[in-house]
């Protein structure tokens, strides 16, 4: 059965005529009857009886009757739900995030989302940036706030650029190989040269994530061959080993902030030439549908970012 079926059952059942439903429902009497009749046919059992009186309704007909207004009332709410959806009165989006950017921007972007639309539901993901990728692969998510290496391309997901977090090198304050690093015009930190910690510790977030992936490209372009004495997959836990002198370490300049004035440490600004960097971004499935929502959503995101 398909609504329309039951939309004609319930109009013949409300006329009890035949010539009336088909006037009703603007098509001919004919092509009326052959529908009830082929789904009598399928049910096996006859929904009406025919009398001087009219079509009325069986025993069976009287069970169907009432379960096809049941399930048209569904398809209605549903429409209505997903016209809601259309129109940004309703509805939910997915939005995958790492823990970083869920601390760093949602406490501002989610109060403007709501002044615009208060009535969709934000249902929030927390996940490495590798992890939101295969979840956007997989339609597990609706659009994602992440972070991509330099350059980064696929061939499933669009990827559309926000800012670029220059990565530094983590040092203890006043670090003896630090003496030969020189300030550089409109640059935060002094600009050290790297191969001066080639034979420094390194403590190193672990494989798997986005500033493990960037870190080890960095020391690779630099030609240096780490010694890693320990990995975490807490990027804090690393800033602040390396601000008491257990080694040192390479992070985002957005991530040495959060906890600022706690475990002290010193930054230096890398060269350019290890494209010491990573893209903070929407990224998006080509193949999957997106909410009307979730480009408000977007849009919020993007005038945090302007201003």
């Amino acid at each position: 059965m398909n609504d329309k079926e039951l939309l004609y059952f319930l109009t013949i059942a409300e006329t009890r005529n035949l010539t009336k439903a088909s006037q009703k429902l603007f098509i001919s009497q004919p092509s009326l009857s052959q529908t009830l009749q082929r789904v009598e046919e399928e049910l096996g059992t006859r929904l009406f009886n025919r009398t001087t009186d009219g079509m009325v309704l069986t025993f069976a007909g009287e069970k169907y009757f009432k379960t096809a207004k049941d399930i048209l009332a569904i398809y209605d709410d549903l429409q209505r739900d997903i016209n809601n959806m259309n129109d940004l009165k309703g509805g939910k989006i997915t939005v995958g995030t790492t823990s970083f950017l869920a601390t760093y921007m949602l406490p501002a972007i989610i109060p403007k989302f709501y002044e615009a639309l208060p009535n969709v539901e934000i249902n929030l993901i927390e996940e490495s940036s590798m992890e939101l990728e295969n979840l956007l692969l997989k339609g597990g998510i609706d659009i994602s706030l992440m972070h991509i290496p330099p350059k980064k391309t696929s061939r499933y997901l669009k990827f559309e650029p926000l800012s670029n977090d220059p990565f530094v090198l983590v040092t203890k304050i006043g670090h003896p190989l630090a003496l030969s690093a020189a300030s550089d015009i409109g640059k935060l930190y002094p600009l050290i040269d790297l191969h001066e910690f080639s034979n420094e510790p390194f403590i190193m977030m672990r494989k798997g994530t986005i500033i493990r992936q960037v870190s080890d490209s960095i020391l690779e372009c630099a030609s240096i061959n780490p010694n890693i004495i320990l990995t975490s997959s807490n990027f804090e836990t690393i800033r602040r080993l390396s601000s008491i002198g257990m080694g040192v370490t390479l992070l985002p300049l957005e991530y040495t902030k959060i906890f600022e004035g706690k475990f002290p440490a010193s930054y230096f600004t890398l060269d350019d030439k290890y494209k010491p960097s990573w893209t903070t971004c929407i990224a998006t499935n080509r193949q999957m549908y997106i909410p009307k929502s979730a480009f408000v959503f977007m849009d919020v995101v993007r005038d945090f970012y302007r201003d």
